[in-house]
Parts: structure tokens; sequence; C-alpha cells
């Protein structure tokens, strides 16, 4: 008897639910033997009644065991929910952990594999940090995480609700990642890089002079520990040029490798910084394009806004501006903030790209003597100046369009 009790004690949940309704049919079929064969003389008995009610209130104390047993194995978390509480994903895969304590009782297919691997690799922030790294290609971070939870039309960043954001060279498979912002952590490349070269010239900038760098990777090696970027580089330092305008003071171009290395805390720190000889044939970059983002970054560190060269849809027609500094548009009128020396130009009428026929429009100055009437003819370039204030339609008596100098707030 003492056996038959541990052996009980020892099976598994499920086990034991059975075996006690096993105990209960054999009860049960006794107690309908027993009434049957004194069935006449227990009629009128009130023994017998007892033994029944004693019977009946055995086999439901048994079976009460049994299913309050049952009860506790589906209310019980399994290990797999305590170590990823709060993925309700992977609760769905209890079998698979539970039968047997084998986790290949049955094969994952895809999107278990996926959902586990997620889960896995979010378990903490240290073992994702540990596992993602810049440099890291497309099809690396998919076999990770599956496909995107969104991405950014039209630009390339994509990411995953319980993950990140991750910012490839490019969409291809061997794109790398430039750039990753995930839990807490937020990694880039060309920021990397930046810092590393401004801080190894900055004894070459004078005081008050801007430092800024643009570059070109040419070749990238990474895991998941460090990564080592060859660039063609190209360093400079600006100052003012009056009030619109910057100059260049200094300037270095030259190729580079910089390697880069998690530390501790999984911050990227840099390890070496090598001239890595004339740029690889075929990979030489634009320098022009690298001297156009220098100057850019300086205008808009001393001025604020860079000139730029834009056409404007006034009506059915079309105004050629230059030397514009910012353009918003209010009330379906576009607001122009322009540097000196822009020009403005009323583009002749052209039926065949014209989608309704041309307005009457008024070049409007703060003397209206000074007003000009403009048709399907167009204008020759005009200078903008201060007092000119805007471009009426004539037809809706309303501005389409109107002009202030630029000055930096």
């Amino acid at each position: 008897m003492e056996s038959l009790f541990l052996a009980v004690l020892n099976m598994s949940p499920a086990g034991a639910y059975v075996w006690l309704l096993g105990v209960a049919a054999v009860l049960l079929c006794g107690v309908i033997s027993f009434v049957m064969l004194k069935r006449k003389r227990i009629l009128n008995s009130r023994k017998a009644s007892r033994i029944i009610v004693v019977a009946a209130m055995a086999l439901v104390a048994v079976l009460s065991v049994g299913f309050a047993m049952n009860r506790a194995t589906k209310a019980s978390p399994t290990e797999t929910e305590n170590d990823y509480e709060g993925n309700q994903a992977l609760f769905q895969m209890e079998s698979v952990y539970e039968e047997n304590g084998d986790v290949s009782t049955r094969p994952l297919n895809d999107n278990d594999a996926i959902i586990h691997q997620r889960l896995e690799t979010n378990a903490s922030s240290a073992s994702i940090h540990d596992t993602i790294y810049l440099g890291m290609t497309n099809a690396e971070v998919r076999s990770l995480f599956g496909e995107p939870d969104f991405s950014a039309s039209g630009l390339m960043w994509y990411g995953y609700d319980d993950v990140g954001v991750f910012n490839p060279s490019n969409l291809g498979a061997d794109g790398y990642i430039d750039s990753i912002s995930v839990q807490g952590k937020d990694w880039s490349i060309s920021e990397l890089v930046n810092a590393a070269v401004k801080q190894h010239n900055k004894s070459d900038a004078s005081t008050g002079e801007y430092p800024v760098h643009s570059s070109d990777i040419t070749d990238i090696k990474a895991n998941a520990d460090s990564f080592t970027v060859n660039i063609t580089s190209l360093y400079e330092s600006y100052l003012p040029n009056g009030e619109y305008d910057v100059r260049r003071v200094h300037s270095l171009y030259s190729p580079l490798e910089l390697s880069f290395a998690k530390n501790a805390n999984f911050d990227y720190e840099l390890t070496a910084y090598l001239e890595a000889g004339p740029p690889q044939v075929g990979n030489e970059p634009d320098r022009d394009r690298l001297e156009h983002d220098n100057y850019t970054a300086a205008m808009y560190f001393f001025v604020g806004a860079i000139a730029y060269d834009c056409r404007y849809g006034i009506g059915a027609g079309t105004a050629a501006l230059t030397n514009v500094a910012i353009a918003t548009v209010e009330n379906e009128c576009f607001m122009i903030q322009y540097f000196p020396g822009a020009r403005l130009l009323i583009e002749e009428y052209d039926a065949e790209y014209a989608t309704a026929e041309p307005g009457n429009w008024i070049i409007e100055y703060a003397n209206p003597n000074n007003n000009l009437a403009v048709g399907r003819d167009g204008t020759d370039s005009i200078q903008i100046t201060n007092d000119m204030i805007g471009i009426i339609d004539a037809d809706v008596g309303d501005y389409v369009m109107k002009f202030e100098k630029y000055i930096r707030d």
C-alpha cells in the first residue's frame, strides 16, 4: 500500500488524474453491483441508503481531486512563460517545450523559429546589444527578427516593435547597417567617424572656426564586437564671410582606416586611426560633392540656411526664383524668404504643359506706382528688392506669393 501511495505522488499531474479517474470508475461499478444484488433488501432500508450516499460522496471527492489537479496544471506558468513573461506569442507554443521536456518533440515552423529567436534575443538589453552590430547586413537582421513590422516610405530605415530601428546603406540583402536605435543605444557609423576625424584634427582649427567633415565609405568589415571602415575623408574648417556666406579656412583630403569596438557598456570606442593610402580605383568619390556637403553644414551653422534655386507653380503659370533661403506655404500662398541678390522670373505661358488658362498677375510693390501687370507672356528676370511685397492673382484678388528678406532669428 505504501509503495502504491508513493508511486501516485511521483506521477505527473496528468498521470495522477488518469489514475484517480480509474479508481473512481471501479468504486462506481462496485456500488452499482451491490445495489443490484441487494435491491430487494434495501428498498426500505435506511442502512442501504446510507451506503449509497457514502459511496457517492467518495466518488465526488475523488473526481474533485482530479479536477483540482488538472486546473493546477493548466494555471501554473511554464518555465518558458517565466523566462519570457509578457510575450504572449510564445505561450501558444507551450507544447513544444513541455512534452517530455524535449524541445525537439515537434519541429518548429519558420514563424515559430522567428518568434522564439526574437524573444530569446530580447530576454535582456545586454544580450541584444551583444547580438546586433553596426555593419551587419539586412539579410542578417532579417535572419534574426524576420520581416520588419514597419518601414519608412521612400526612406531606408525599418524596424521592429519589440526591438528597434535599423538604417541601412541600401535596402538590398547585402546593404550594411549604418545606424541602429535599439533599447537605449543609438549607434551610427557616420557619427562615430565624423567625431573621430574632428577630434583627431581639432588642433588644426583656430578659435572661432567651425570644423566640418564629410566622407565616403569604400570598404567595411564588421562583426558583433567591432568594425573597421576605409573612407575617403574631407576635413575642413570655416569662418563667416559677411552676414549671408561662409569661407573655407582649412582643408584636408585623405584616405583613412578607422576601427571601433564595443566596450563593457556596449558603446563603440575608437581603437585605431590609420592613414590608408590612396583610394581604390573605381571607388574614388566626387570631391566636389563632399565640399558641397561641408559648405552646407557650415552655412546652416553660421547663417541658418543655404541659398537654392526653385520653380513654383502659381495658378496656370510658373515663378522661377534664385537665392531662396526658406519657402513655406500659408493658405495656398508661397511665403518666400530670400537672400540678397535673389531674382524672379514668371515664365511664359506654355499650353503644352498647362492644366488651365493662365491667370492675370500683379507684382505688387510698397509703392503702387511700381506695380507690374503680368499676362501669358511672363516677365524678364526681375531683381527681388525690399519693397517687393508679392504676386497677386488678379482673377481672385488674393496673393499667390509673398516675399521677405531672410534674417536669421
